[in-house]
């Protein structure tokens, strides 16, 4: 089994990972402040079936959704993009830096700013920028940050546009650095 952690990964990127490294290869979402992982796709599930698109679910345990609206708040429509929110607590999610009493707050040390975005929609809710997309069978597929892009004559060109970009021109960038795959072995 492999995993990749949330990054957009078209049709393409994902079948050659699929027929060259692993055949169970999916999609996970996490980030270090998450502590863990917080969507992904149970192994040999028919409910969760392996598909190109990079589609995941969230954990049972992880009361997630994708949502939009002036207050980034309302689930969005199925198929829409929207940024991902986590409401309320899970096991593993990090409640304070350090056991700091102060955590958040104006008296603490740490970058308070740059924290209290995680918790800008409201009590219990956690967000960390990121976009995905809902579907109606429950899945998501991520699509990386939403404010990871390139602001070119007013047009916002996120990194997911510039992979797919190159991926459409590979027969004249064949022998590009793009297409190099490199795997480890222990």
């Amino acid at each position: 089994m492999g995993t990749f952690c949330a990054e957009p990964v078209n049709e393409a990127v994902h079948q050659f990972a699929a027929a060259y490294l692993t055949a169970n290869y999916i999609n996970s979402y996490w980030a270090t402040e998450h502590g863990g992982i917080v969507w992904s796709r149970s192994h040999g599930n028919a409910d969760q079936p392996l598909r190109p698109d990079t589609r995941c679910w969230p954990l049972p345990w992880i009361n997630g959704d994708v949502c939009t609206g002036p207050d980034g708040l309302e689930v969005a429509a199925d198929g829409a993009k929207g940024e991902v929110v986590i409401r309320g607590r899970y096991p593993y999610m990090a409640l304070s830096v350090w056991c700091s009493e102060g955590f958040g707050t104006e008296g603490w040390q740490g970058d308070v700013s740059r924290w209290a975005t995680y918790f800008s929609k409201g009590s219990g809710c956690y967000v960390q920028g990121d976009a995905a997309i809902r579907h109606a069978d429950g899945a998501f597929t991520f699509h990386g940050r939403s404010d990871e892009v390139i602001n070119v004559g007013g047009n916002r060109i996120g990194t997911e546009e510039i992979e797919n970009a190159i991926l459409l021109h590979h027969e004249e960038m064949y022998d590009a650095r793009a297409f190099n795959l490199m795997v480890g072995y222990r």
